[in-house]
Formats: C-alpha cells, sequence, structure tokens
C-alpha cells in the first residue's frame, strides 16, 4: 500500500466536507509558520465529494510549501474512512499528522512533531483546546509513522456511512503501537458547516433513547466482527478520486 518515494518529513492530513471558510482559516495558521517547517512538511486535503470545489490556497502559501487537493468522486454518508485513506496513501511524508478539518494545528506543534517524530511503533495524541481552560484529549487527531497506519490496516471503509466508527482505527491501533501524549495542543474551531445530512444517522438532541441504545449496539457489534478481520492493503481504497492539485 505504502508508495517508495519519501520527499518530505511531516504530511499533515486533512478531510473536507463543505468547509471553504474553515479551510481557508488553516490556510492563513499554515503562513504563520516559518519557512524551515514549511518546507519540511506537505498539507494534503481530501474533498468529501462536497458540493463546491475546495478553495485553493494562497499564492503565498504554495510558494512556501507543497499543498495538494484531492477529491472524491462520489458523495457518500459519512466517508471520512475513505479519506483518511486516500490522504495517506497519496502521502509523501514518512509521519502523517491527521485531524478534523474544525481544529488548527499550531506551529510549535508542527515543529514538535518535526523535532521529535513518533518511533515505529508508537503514536502520539494530542490535547484539544477550546477557549482559554478547556483543553482535554482529542480522539480524532494523531500522528504516527505512514508504515505504522498500514501495518493497522487504515480505516475500515465498510463502515462508511455510520457516525462514530472511525474509533475503531484507532482501537486496533493500540493493539499495534504504545500511545504517546504531546503537551503542545491543537485548537479546536467551529467549522462554518458542521450539519452532515448525508449521514444516516446522525448527532441530535431530538434522538431518543431506543435510537440511542440501538447507535451503541450497533457499534460494538460492528467492532467486534470487523476488528476480527481487518481488511488490509490495496483493499481499503475504495472510492474514485482525483487530483484538484
Amino acid at each position: 500500500m505504502e508508495k517508495q518515494e519519501k520527499s518530505c518529513a511531516l504530511s499533515i492530513i486533512l478531510t473536507y466536507y463543505n468547509n471553504p471558510i474553515t479551510l481557508q482559516r488553516h490556510y492563513h495558521n499554515f503562513l504563520a509558520c516559518d519557512n524551515e517547517i514549511l518546507q519540511k512538511i506537505e498539507i494534503i486535503i481530501i474533498d468529501d465529494g462536497s458540493q463546491e470545489l475546495a478553495p485553493q490556497p494562497p499564492q503565498t502559501l504554495k510558494a512556501k510549501t507543497n499543498v495538494t487537493i484531492y477529491r472524491i468522486k462520489y458523495d457518500k454518508p459519512w466517508n471520512q474512512h475513505a479519506a483518511r485513506n486516500i490522504g495517506a496513501y497519496e502521502a509523501n511524508g514518512a509521519t502523517l499528522l491527521l485531524t478534523d478539518i474544525d481544529h488548527l494545528i499550531p506551529c510549535e506543534t508542527i515543529h514538535e512533531v518535526l523535532k521529535n517524530p513518533p518511533k515505529e511503533d508508537v503514536f502520539y495524541s494530542f490535547p484539544r483546546k477550546k477557549g482559554v481552560d478547556d483543553v482535554h484529549p482529542h480522539v480524532n487527531t494523531f500522528s504516527m509513522q505512514r508504515s505504522l497506519y498500514w501495518n493497522v490496516g487504515g480505516y475500515d471503509e465498510r463502515l462508511t456511512g455510520w457516525h462514530g466508527t472511525d474509533i475503531y482505527f484507532r482501537r486496533l491501533l493500540h493493539k499495534r503501537a504504545k500511545q504517546n501524549f504531546l503537551e503542545n495542543p491543537i485548537v479546536g474551531v467551529s467549522a462554518d458547516s458542521c450539519d452532515d445530512s448525508r449521514t444516516p444517522l446522525t448527532r441530535g438532541s431530538d434522538l431518543n433513547l431506543l435510537v440511542k441504545l440501538f447507535r451503541r449496539a450497533h457499534k460494538e457489534i460492528t467492532y467486534y466482527f470487523f476488528t476480527k478481520n481487518p481488511l488490509i492493503g490495496p483493499k481499503t481504497l475504495r472510492s474514485c478520486y482525483y487530483k484538484v492539485l
């Protein structure tokens, strides 16, 4: 599943869906980093079938670092599994840093990962900062070697369409590697479009107890069966996509 070339130290992977304003914030956030940092990273954005194309980065950022945008051809419900797999497959860096579109990565955090990259059997987790005193770990942001990502098998795309099933990748990751917590945080921001009507069962306060219990039971049952037989290698890439930038 891995490509042979490694032309940068760190690949930052962002999944995107109808969040143009938030993506622009990421571009400006990266521009605040020193050139020394930008020369060692690449930024990979995977558009998960948005209604309109993701905004392209400013020329000032493109002149300093490599920014690539890929777009999944078909708008599938809750397809973050495929988006992250595509990002990891197309990445050129030996180390990956994956996060959601509503989390900015401060330059200091990027510098820390570049300075002390995770070892082969270790993955990093990050605290998420929202406001002044609200700091909690974020379960879906981590950094690891690219080889470890594929040794785990990537995200299981058979679970596409169900919100929350991306946690199973993390559970499998815990079986293969040790978790280390970095002190440098990521910063939570409000995404300009949080509603994903494509998801069969979306989050919401109006879900009754029966539906919540069904969702919980479904997750645990699928976890039991799918993690017993995780997909490995090329079988994980199930979505057609193309390069935009």
